[in-house]
């Protein structure tokens, strides 16, 4: 029983560092595929649309935006999201697992 709870926390706790390892993995492969034009455009509009400027004033009039910067907050969730997805898909992670739920 000590060694199923032991297991499972180990579990617990590298399912982020595999995910987060996963998924920085597979943005720097699509980076990798990308005219560094295109990236230097998505940081910029990242930027632009993180910090208070007339473009976001006038989003947040017309009611497209929040009316304070809250990107930051939303890419942390899609971030968070994206780290889960990667580590539950991770081939280790499931064979280890599926070898504590077979131990029980």
């Amino acid at each position: 029983m000590k060694r199923q709870l032991l297991g499972g926390l180990g579990w617990l706790l590298a399912l982020p560092v595999v995910g987060a390892v996963r998924l920085v993995w597979s943005i720097l492969r699509l980076l990798a595929t990308q005219r560094p034009q295109t990236i230097l455009m998505l940081v910029g509009v990242g930027l632009v649309l993180s910090f208070p400027n007339p473009l976001t004033d006038q989003l947040a009039l017309a009611g497209l935006w929040p009316p304070e910067p809250g990107v930051l907050l939303r890419v942390g969730w899609a971030v968070a999201a994206g780290v889960l997805f990667h580590g539950l898909r991770s081939p280790g992670l499931n064979r280890l697992r599926r070898r504590l739920l077979q131990r029980g």
